[in-house]
């Protein structure tokens, strides 16, 4: 059985892949705080789990104080860096590494995706500077994958994201 390592568990996209890789007989495993802040308890964590997935990261909707802007920055790239350490540390280095960031990374000004501009404020700043922490996982035993945004639809809701 495959191992799944989830951080971001508990927000509202991460309940659902709790979920949904339950349902397909994935060990899912969640990364909280208290292990995230432990590098030998993560370490472990990491090196047993096949995929990790990073979902962290204070919600997105909220107003944005410059005090709230420090929260979105930490929540997201100390997190990261946290993850990508332990990634590069662990034994066992042949891992899928899934890190989302957001869709504001890019403007809005002609289309929406890869080969888009970055837009030039808040959001895209910290969405670039937590593509780059993740990138640092990389190597030739690990496949990054980035998600700028998901498309996923929640039937309990019928919310898209």
């Amino acid at each position: 059985m495959k191992t799944i390592a989830i951080s971001g568990a508990s927000g509202f996209v991460g309940q659902s892949l709790v979920d949904f890789f339950s349902k397909q007989n994935y060990k899912v495993v969640q990364i909280k705080r208290d292990i995230l802040n432990n590098s030998l308890k993560l370490d472990e964590l990491i090196n047993s789990s096949d995929v990790v997935i990073n979902l962290s990261g204070a919600n997105i909707i909220n107003r944005w104080s410059e005090s709230y802007k420090k929260l979105l920055i930490s929540s997201r790239l100390d997190t990261t860096k946290k993850l990508v350490e332990s990634l590069n540390r662990v034994e066992k280095k042949d891992k899928l590494f899934i890190s989302t960031s957001a869709v504001g990374i890019y403007d809005n000004k002609a289309k929406y995706d890869e080969n888009g501009s970055f837009s030039n404020d808040f959001l895209s700043t910290l969405c670039q500077n937590w593509e780059k922490e993740a990138q640092k996982a990389k190597s030739e035993s690990k496949i990054i994958g980035l998600l700028p945004y998901l498309s996923l639809k929640f039937p309990m809701t019928g919310a898209k994201i």
